[in-house]
């Protein structure tokens, strides 16, 4: 290999120290490279290193604290769980060519879509410093708290552990703040509280302790909750009638035989709403006749004329109950 004057541009022997052609003192550029080379390896290295120890960083503190927090985005507006239930009647019931698991995906696909629920709020109660640890109590929204289980006491206090930067964002100005879900899939969600735009995620017994949310076994359409699952079998009036008064379905039990005229709506609004499990017969009202006490009011929905049958007959039964 030669070294190249930089005067002359002439190609001398690899160990002289000047130039043969004009005398010039040789610069080694080959060491240059060398020690260029060299310095990159190093800052590769020592950039790998930061990266290992950020990572081995980050994931302690999640051990750590219960809290954890997201990059900054642009908070959403929250939803309450009615809402989150009637945008779930949207969804196109299940085709013929559509698998069970290829609908229940879709489902939850458009379940994690929805914006966040407001759950309720988080109030601290004490805070201690040298220990990092939050003494707390929970207030949850009407329509969330009939979903937790009744052993939970939502209104005991709970410590956990949390970082003093974390607790002097969230509560230094105010000692409440609000609880968000954000729904995973069917039952299961990340809640978080928003602080400086960032989401900082409590993990505690919700998930563990959470009941049936997204229902398959009502269905909310017009003003009225509807019962909607296979289970449906003919029964007599009166036996339609207990059987509504002492229904308990997706943690409601003030069920009712529908009226004559609800009933009615129901059929007008089903073609645009669908039941899941609908069956084309004749269905009881709990409007008794008023010319003849032994027969009742009922619906065919095949057709939807209506028309009075005796209470001894068995027909098939749709309970019935208001919005909350």
């Amino acid at each position: 290999m030669r070294i190249q004057c930089q005067k002359c541009k002439y190609q001398n022997e690899k160990k002289a120290l000047f130039c043969a052609e004009c005398g010039e003192y040789l610069e080694d550029t080959t060491l240059k490279r060398d020690e260029l080379f060299l310095g990159l390896f190093l800052i590769l290295f020592i950039t790998g290193l930061l990266v290992l120890m950020g990572v081995s960083l980050s994931q302690t503190f999640t051990k750590v604290s219960p809290f954890k927090h997201s990059n900054s985005e642009k908070q959403q507006t929250p939803i309450s769980i009615e809402s989150l239930k009637k945008k779930l009647n949207t969804i196109e019931n299940k085709d013929t060519f559509e698998s069970t698991q290829e609908y229940d995906t879709r489902k939850i696909n458009f379940i994690k879509s929805i914006a966040p629920l407001n759950i309720g709020t988080l109030s601290m109660s004490t805070y201690d410093a040298d220990k990092e640890e939050l003494s707390y109590t929970l207030v949850l929204n009407k329509g969330f708290e009939t979903y937790i289980d009744s052993q939970v006491d939502t209104n005991k206090s709970f410590i956990i552990p949390m970082k003093r930067e974390i607790a002097r964002k969230i509560f230094s100005k105010e000692k409440t703040t609000t609880l968000y879900g954000k729904a995973k899939g069917k039952n299961i969600f990340d809640f978080f509280i928003w602080v400086e735009n960032r989401k900082f995620y409590i993990s505690h017994y919700f998930n563990k302790n959470i009941k049936r949310i997204f229902s398959t076994q009502s269905k909310l359409i017009g003003t009225y909750i509807w019962e909607d699952h296979v289970n449906m079998k003919k029964k007599k009036w009166r036996e339609a009638i207990d059987y509504c008064h002492d229904l308990t379905l997706d943690n409601a039990n003030n069920w009712k035989l529908p009226k004559k005229e609800e009933l009615r709506q129901l059929y007008k609004n089903n073609h645009k709403y669908k039941l899941t499990h609908q069956l084309s017969n004749f269905y009881w009202s709990s409007t008794t006749d008023a010319f003849n006490g032994s027969g009742a009011w009922g619906i065919y929905f095949n057709e939807g004329f209506d028309n009075v049958v005796n209470k001894n007959k068995r027909c098939y039964v749709r309970c019935v109950r208001g919005r909350e």
